[in-house]
């Protein structure tokens, strides 16, 4: 009996690929964290974040190396791609800040103990303040793929990751709120 349900979870795992290839615009499921400036969802204590002076290249060597070494809390994450945004003169006016959306970047992590496989994807922006400040804006967005609930493991993946950037970036890291 239980051993059929979790095989059938397993299942429902592997075919519910949302195959993202851009940010998405809210989350699907109560399991969800979403760190942005757009239709957040269970931020507790986290914040979009912009890296003061840094590029979004060096940003997403640093994600790429969260997903493939593992600093990730123990979990097995695998890298599933880079997909450059079509349309980066589209400027969102935040405040007095102009953010463009630059790349989108997509992982799968597979839950310690029972497996189930998450979506984790950011989307880099490069922002300039009106200040004359510039860097790279982070919004992250974790989703479970099968079920409703997920126990905060998406919100504490999101820590975990914040954390991380909190030590490899520790001079420029900034929530953007303040930041402009």
């Amino acid at each position: 009996g239980i051993c059929v349900i979790l095989l059938l979870l397993q299942v429902w795992c592997y075919v519910g690929d949302p195959n993202w290839e851009a940010f998405p615009d809210e989350c699907r499921v109560q399991g969800c964290t979403r760190v942005s400036l757009n239709a957040p969802q269970r931020t507790e204590g986290l914040e979009v974040l912009l890296l003061k002076g840094t590029t979004v290249d060096a940003v997403e060597q640093k994600v790429r190396q969260w997903v493939d070494d593992a600093p990730n809390w123990g979990e097995d994450c695998d890298w599933i791609g880079e997909f450059p945004q079509d349309d980066t003169t589209q400027i969102q006016v935040i405040g007095s800040a102009a953010v463009t959306a630059q790349t989108f970047l997509r992982a799968c992590c597979r839950t310690t103990g029972w497996k189930f496989l998450d979506d984790i994807v950011w989307q880099l922006s490069t922002v300039t303040c009106g200040t004359g400040v510039t860097g790279t804006l982070i919004e992250l967005h974790s989703e479970l793929r099968a079920g409703r609930g997920d126990g905060m493991i998406n919100w504490y993946r999101a820590s975990a990751f914040f954390a991380y950037l909190r030590e490899e970036f520790n001079s420029t890291y900034t929530p953007f709120a303040d930041s402009c």
